[in-house]
């Protein structure tokens, strides 16, 4: 059985691979622009000349462990120096990185010239979710999901994610920057400039918690993935009361038919009920509200002042601690224990 795995490596340092190895093959190719740009998230080392090289071994001849997400070999002396030695390699030290190059790197002819997939955008919005779902990276689309990945909602042609590595989904989708707010990129499909928002954790789009929980807790929905519905439903309401001016006819709709589903009733309409509601929520699962990195978000600061306001009441009342446990039961008892 053989084992393939993508490293990239300085052309300085590529005399080190080790004469003793049982190497099957080296492809090597100077990195394509394409290829570069989308690694310029990850920081690339500074050099004009990198290579990536496609090694081919013998299962038993290199077993890669590893440690943390982090690539060690017990096999070769070495290769375990060269992959540790940050000056030589860049870019699979990582699983992850490593499974992305293996799923978007094509090879094109004997001489090694490759294509990457995506560039020149992407066939179809299936086409751009299959390569997410091999890469494995970690998202969920946030909203608007119904019809994907065959269509977009009619009136609709954005995509807004979540994920935990934008570096990860730049690499995947080959995504480029629009001018507005760090969350802006954009994508080709079927021809047409399709906006793409990666929100990711750590951009305060949401707590990082609480983002990191709805990942955790994702859904695959024909070949996309989603948030569980109950994430689903305080995510939506939080978007509409603080990051929206007013809650459109769509959102009011889901709120309902999730919060039917979830409790058996709807959700009281008025804002100011629905932010006591979610000061609730949140304060229950020790979520915070925190101003968004990105400035292009909208801030609704009346609704943010009310919902600060209750969750601050919550936390310094003298039974804080045991209403956040009453709370956090009772709204976790209106879920299935599969939803949890």
């Amino acid at each position: 059985m053989k084992a393939n795995n993508y490293y990239i490596f300085s052309e300085t340092k590529t005399n080190r691979l080790g004469k003793n190895l049982k190497i099957i093959k080296i492809s090597t190719v100077q990195l394509t622009d394409s290829l570069r740009s989308r690694l310029s998230y990850l920081k690339l080392p500074k050099s004009d000349k990198l290579f990536i090289y496609e090694i081919e071994v013998e299962n038993d001849e290199i077993s890669p462990n590893f440690e943390n997400d982090i690539y060690y070999d017990d096999s070769s002396i070495a290769i375990h120096k060269l992959l540790c030695d940050k000056d030589a390699f860049y870019g699979s030290s990582s699983r992850r990185i490593n499974r992305i190059l293996g799923s978007i790197i094509e090879y094109r002819d004997d001489d090694n010239n490759i294509s990457i997939k995506g560039d020149g955008g992407w066939k179809s919005l299936k086409d751009l979710f299959d390569i997410l779902r091999s890469s494995n990276v970690k998202y969920l689309v946030l909203r608007k999901f119904e019809t994907l990945p065959m269509s977009f909602l009619e009136g609709d042609h954005d995509i807004d994610i979540l994920c935990e590595s934008i570096n990860e989904i730049v690499l995947t989708t080959g995504a480029t920057k629009r001018n507005e707010g760090i969350s802006a990129f954009c994508l080709y499909i079927s021809g047409i400039k399709t906006d793409f928002d990666i929100r990711y954790i750590g951009d305060n789009y949401l707590d990082s918690q609480w983002a990191r929980n709805a990942l955790n807790n994702r859904k695959c929905n024909n070949g996309v993935f989603i948030m569980d519905d109950e994430n689903q439903l305080f995510t939506i309401i939080y978007h509409c009361l603080t990051q929206k001016n007013n809650i459109s006819d769509y959102y009011s709709d889901k709120i309902a038919t999730i919060s039917m589903r979830l409790f058996g009733n709807k959700l009281p309409n008025a804002d100011t009920e629905l932010c006591l509601y979610l000061a609730r929520y949140m304060t229950s699962n020790a979520y915070g509200y925190i101003k968004p990195k990105d400035i292009s978000v909208i801030q609704n600061k009346n609704n943010i002042q009310i919902i600060k306001k209750e969750m601050k009441k919550l936390c310094l009342s003298p039974n804080s601690h045991a209403l956040k446990n009453r709370l956090l039961t009772k709204v976790r008892r209106l879920f299935p224990r599969n939803q949890r």
